[in-house]
Order: C-alpha cells, then sequence, then structure tokens
C-alpha cells in the first residue's frame, strides 16, 4: 500500500512541477511579446519623428517605456533569426537590466524591483535605446511565486 501512494504522489508532483513549469514559460512569452510590440511601436516613432531630446525623455519615464540616445554603439545580444519579432525592432539588440545592472528573474529581490526590457538600436538619427518597464507585470507575477 506504502509503494502505491508513493507512486501516486511521485506521479501527481511531476504533474504539479511541469504545469508549473509550463506556466512560467507561458507567462515570461507573454511578457516578452508585450515588450516586443512596446518596443515596435516606440521604434517606428523614432524613425518617424527622430530621436527625443533629454528633457522629453525625462518625461516619458513617467510612462511604462522610455526612449533614449545613445552615445556608443548598441550592445546585447542580438535575435534576429526569430521570425517573431516585429520587423522594427528586428535588427536590435536586446537585455534585461534592473536598477543595479543585469538583471535575472531569480535574483528579483537583488534588483530593488525594477526590471526593464532593453532594445538597442542604429537609426538613421543615430543610436538608441527603447526602455519598456517591465515591473508592474513581474511584481504581479512574482505574488504568486512567494
Amino acid at each position: 500500500m506504502a509503494r502505491l501512494n508513493a507512486r501516486l504522489f511521485l506521479r501527481l508532483l511531476g504533474i504539479y512541477l511541469t504545469t508549473d513549469l509550463l506556466l512560467c514559460l507561458l507567462c515570461m512569452g507573454g511578457l516578452f511579446l508585450h515588450a516586443e510590440h512596446r518596443g515596435a511601436e516606440l521604434a517606428a516613432m523614432v524613425n518617424e519623428l527622430g530621436v527625443p531630446s533629454a528633457e522629453t525623455t525625462r518625461w516619458m519615464e513617467a510612462g511604462d517605456s522610455t526612449v533614449s540616445a545613445l552615445d556608443r554603439e548598441p550592445g546585447g545580444i542580438g535575435a534576429e533569426w526569430l521570425g517573431l519579432l516585429p520587423a522594427e525592432t528586428r535588427a536590435g539588440l536586446r537585455s534585461l537590466s534592473g536598477r543595479g545592472g543585469a538583471l535575472f528573474f531569480f535574483f528579483w529581490e537583488e534588483s530593488d524591483g525594477n526590471a526593464a526590457y532593453v532594445i538597442e538600436l542604429a537609426g538613421e538619427s543615430g543610436n538608441y535605446a527603447v526602455s519598456v518597464d517591465l515591473s508592474a507585470p513581474v511584481r504581479m507575477m512574482s505574488v504568486g511565486m512567494q
């Protein structure tokens, strides 16, 4: 009887862990697609209107995203091979960042709760970075993990 109960327990544990992993992957995928499409909207605006001034960038910080000029070459991880990406940002280099530097969701508490998805692009009017604030959605997802 104990062997049957242990087998059932391990099967249910496996189902539970697989479901949790699937939910985490779906949430991260949705978050990635949201940030990509928001970044594509902003990149299209930059292509149309040009890179905003430093004063305008300060006003944008009150929202959920910012566009700022870069004084260096774009840096990050390229994802041109991924066909799901919008055309406006396909050539950009991506990174996740927190207030204290590079951010991985496993070290959420160390980053002061701030997370941003950054796409760095080279445009006609200069290099610029599109930063989409992910703090609110990640905070909402992390409540269930605590």
